[in-house]
């Protein structure tokens, strides 16, 4: 929220605001990430846009940003000084966007959907307690649900209590909705409506209808249990509106990953949806020092956060890799691998490719096998060489049992729909399977060796052995492990990798944090049991095998076959 001192209501025309701040983030008179710019040229082509199915009502938004600026401040200086909220201007845009886009036919609102990401301390939570108030009892909806929602009830509590606090100190909103301030609940009879925290830890989330459901700090959601849950609650509203607001975080299996995945989707055009809008505030890769980059990713940036602050925390995070995390994260809303990350994940994205892995039929190939467990992930990787660049596809197998149980089963189910893992029956891997796909691959592809970690692979290297392949055992030790990983990390960094933006790999990539001895070799390790990296430790393997033979992709003389595997490993040992 703006501190500057509150202007008259009767002169501020908040329609104009908005179109003037999308008018001048496409325009670049505004400092803006690619992220924003996108929202704001969305907004102004939809505003151009004379016949088409929406209407920007002006009045609507005038009414609601006037409604929003009643309520107090409830922490800090503000609210010692009795100062009621000044939207800043991005915050009008996205009041003014939710509310005042409506059906040409039917006037009910446009969006049901909304996911706006930005960096901590910019009022994002303070906007959803406001709007949270306008939907319980300024919405017009009869018997409005309204929810603050996430996992645990401490984390769904923070905005409602704020909403709370806000009702309390504003005895017109009571007078004029009814609305009591219970403990738990804020309840108005009169308008038989009711606002209240929502966790996964309540009795039951059964018989909900909801009107408007605030998910704050979306990143802290584990599991997308709340998530679904809310988003089927909907049905028996005429306007409905499901508002996920956050910061970035490390988590790329949870729902804010998937959403912010969508939004960037949505915003970039690769997917036509009108109901969901999306602004998100982020740098587009410049250096954490730089203040174009707290500019992007801050746009409360000398209003609610002090440049002085951010450049004392920068200067603190270039000397300390654990702060370094922290401040890409909370202050420059950025998606970071893990909080000790190995993988520069902005690096990572950028190596996605439309990869047409036909182009690759019957070219040579690494093939790598990460087993593991059989109750866990097992991986196949493949990796070609083009033209001095490496080209990586995974292939994933997992029982179906976990697909049932576990921190990551919903992650599971929606790659595994997505057609990225091959699940075999009951609660192990059937090796069986995987000896199948590792077959076929090598019949669609010129597979010039397997290398392979020699745990519970006996019997199916033995089959695949048989089956004319070459296999090379190659552990997961340091020894093998430190060089191939600094080149992976070489290989990301220069774009010389490409892969197909599996989802499923890059979570994997964001789990690896890198154990370093004294002799600065390097390991792959993970944080904690649940961090899957099987599908990484695969591509090191590959790029192992690739450092201890370069040419191994050479035109083959007779078969690759023919070189004597005994004579070739001692000299590669040697």
């Amino acid at each position: 929220m703006n501190s500057r001192m509150r202007r008259t209501h009767s002169r501020r025309s908040y329609a104009a605001i908005a179109e003037r701040y999308a008018a001048s983030v496409a325009a670049g008179r505004r400092v803006a990430g690619s992220a924003e710019v996108a929202a704001a040229q969305r907004f102004l082509a939809d505003l151009e846009r004379r016949k088409g199915p929406w209407v920007w009502d002006r009045r609507r938004v005038d009414i609601t940003c006037r409604a929003i600026e009643a309520f107090p401040h409830v922490s800090g200086a503000w609210a010692a000084r009795g100062e009621k909220l000044v939207l800043s201007p991005w915050q009008v845009f996205v009041v003014g966007n939710l509310f005042g886009w409506v059906d040409r036919r039917s006037g009910l609102r446009r969006y049901r959907q909304a996911y706006i990401s930005v960096a901590r301390k910019n009022g994002k939570t303070t906007l959803a307690a406001a709007m949270m108030l306008y939907m319980l009892g300024l919405d017009g909806e009869a018997g409005a649900e309204v929810y603050s929602a996430a996992t645990t009830r401490e984390q769904a509590s923070i905005c409602w209590r704020i909403a709370r606090q806000m009702a309390m100190r504003c005895p017109e909103y009571r007078l004029a909705t009814g609305v009591r301030c219970g403990a738990y609940v804020l309840q108005s009879d009169a308008l038989n409506a009711r606002c209240q925290a929502l966790s996964s830890d309540a009795h039951t989330l059964d018989g909900l209808s909801v009107h408007c459901a605030i998910l704050d700090e979306l990143h802290a959601h584990k599991t997308r249990d709340v998530y679904d849950v809310i988003m089927t609650a909907t049905g028996a509203r005429l306007q409905p509106m499901i508002i996920g607001i956050s910061t970035a975080g490390s988590d790329r299996s949870g729902i804010c990953w998937e959403l912010d995945r969508y939004a960037l989707d949505v915003l970039g055009g690769k997917i036509q949806d009108d109901r969901f809008f999306a602004l998100i505030f982020r740098p587009d890769g410049e250096d954490f020092r730089n203040p174009i980059a707290w500019k992007k990713a801050n746009p409360n940036l000398g209003v609610s956060i002090s440049e002085d602050d951010l450049a004392r925390k920068a200067q603190l995070a270039a000397i300390s890799p654990s702060h370094l995390s922290a401040f890409r994260v909370k202050h420059l809303n950025e998606w970071v691998a893990t909080h000790s990350a190995w993988m520069d994940m902005h690096a990572w994205d950028s190596c996605a490719s439309s990869v047409d892995w036909e182009e690759f039929r019957g070219q040579p190939a690494i093939m790598a096998l990460d087993l593991a467990s059989k109750r866990d992930v097992c991986v196949l990787a493949l990796l070609f060489k083009r033209d001095g660049k490496y080209y990586v596809k995974e292939h994933y197998f997992l029982p179906e049992s976990a697909l049932q149980h576990g921190v990551n089963a919903t992650a599971y189910r929606g790659w595994y729909e997505r057609g990225l893992i091959t699940v075999t029956p009951g609660n192990v891997t059937d090796f069986g399977v995987v000896e199948q796909v590792a077959k076929s691959l090598a019949e669609t592809y010129d597979v010039r060796v397997v290398v392979y970690d020699p745990y519970q692979a006996t019997q199916l290297i033995t089959e695949l052995e048989q089956h004319g392949l070459y296999c090379v055992e190659l552990g997961a030790t340091v020894k093998n492990f430190s060089e191939p990983m600094k080149q992976l990390e070489a290989l990301v960094l220069s774009g010389q990798l490409a892969h197909d933006g599996d989802p499923m790999l890059a979570w994997m990539a964001s789990n690896v944090v890198a154990h370093r001895d004294a002799k600065d070799n390097i390991f792959p390790r993970k944080e904690h049991h649940d961090a899957k990296i099987d599908g990484i430790v695969a591509l090191i393997m590959a790029l192992a095998w690739d450092a201890r033979d370069p040419d191994w992709d050479a035109p083959a003389r007779g078969g690759y076959a023919e070189i004597d595997p005994e004579e070739a490993v001692s000299r590669w040992v040697s």
